[in-house]
Formats: C-alpha cells, sequence, structure tokens
C-alpha cells in the first residue's frame, strides 16, 4: 500500500469513529438500552398494571401493590396494605382486558412535586391525610381510634367541599400512626 494514501486513509478512519462515537443518535441508543436493562425510573415514576378483576375508574386515586396478584400488578387503596403511589392515569372504559393496560403511576415520596389526590371528604389545608379503602384520602385529625399510613399534607385543601373532589398534596414516604 502506498504510504502517503495510508497516511491519509488512518486520520479518515479515526474521525470517522470519533463521529460515530458523538453523535445525538448513538448517545439515544445507548441511553434507551440502559434504561431497559435495568429499568430506570425518573422521579420516583414508574408503570404498573391494574389487576386482572381491577378497574380503576377514576384518576388520582392512591394505589397499593396487589396482594393476590403480585408486584406488578396494583389496585385502589386496600386496608391493612401499604400504599404504593399515586395513579394519574386510569384503565379505559372500553378496554375488554384491563390487566394489560400500563399505568403511569408516581411513587409515594419519591418525585418532587405535589401530586393531585381525591378526598373522601372535606380536608383543610396543612393537615396529614391517610388513604382509605377504594384510593380516596382523609384526614388523619377526623380518624377514629387506629393505625393508619400517613402520607402526604394538604397543601391546597377542600375546606366546605365535598366527597370527590380534587386535591393538592405534598406526598411523603408512608408511615404509620397510631391513634388512642
Amino acid at each position: 500500500m502506498n504510504p502517503i494514501l495510508s497516511l491519509l486513509v488512518i486520520p479518515v478512519v479515526i474521525a470517522g469513529v470519533w463521529l460515530l462515537r458523538n453523535t445525538r443518535a448513538a448517545k439515544a441508543i445507548v441511553y434507551f438500552a440502559n434504561a431497559q436493562i435495568v429499568n430506570i425510573d425518573r422521579w420516583g415514576e414508574t408503570t404498573k398494571l391494574a389487576g386482572p378483576s381491577v378497574t380503576l375508574s377514576q384518576r388520582y386515586l392512591i394505589v397499593s401493590r396487589d396482594p393476590a396478584d403480585g408486584d406488578q400488578y396494583v389496585t385502589p387503596y386496600v386496608a391493612g396494605t401499604i400504599p404504593f403511589a399515586v395513579c394519574p392515569d386510569m384503565t379505559p372504559s372500553t378496554d375488554t382486558a384491563p390487566s394489560n393496560y400500563p399505568l403511569r403511576m408516581n411513587e409515594l415520596g419519591m418525585n418532587q412535586q405535589t401530586e393531585r389526590m381525591i378526598a373522601s371528604a372535606a380536608i383543610a389545608t396543612d393537615v396529614l391525610v391517610y388513604p382509605i379503602a377504594g384510593g380516596t384520602v382523609a384526614a388523619v385529625a377526623t380518624a377514629a381510634a387506629g393505625t393508619y399510613w400517613v402520607i402526604g399534607k394538604t397543601k391546597l385543601g377542600n375546606s366546605g367541599g365535598a366527597s370527590g373532589d380534587q386535591i393538592n398534596v405534598i406526598p411523603c414516604f408512608p408511615y404509620q400512626v397510631t391513634i388512642a
């Protein structure tokens, strides 16, 4: 091979390899592959499925992992389970197999923004809330004696509001309190 030609080919090959490694497309492919392999969740967002016999009929419900069907399935909060996330999505009413529909979840305590939740009754601002069966929330201050999971503090309540109103809550990692 001609020595002058090899002096020209080597820099072109090196430049081509450098360009291939430093393009946006190559970086996006590497990021996408890593996200799929290690299942990276951004700011506590994750995807789960509604349990096989579960339909989430409303947005912003508190969900827990479905004790009967496993970790990949969720159900509206069930008393006695640990609250898992807020589900800002709902299963479509036209879906004949709701367990095949992926739902976005915002894990409690993992996200960096306030969350909408559904009040079970009027709730004031700046009070602690806990989930009740069905996925709505109530004020800890009005709870009867018992043990409850606190999941956040209201930033904007619905004083004078009704059951089913959306409220704005600063979520936290769930922790238990006992009211005597």
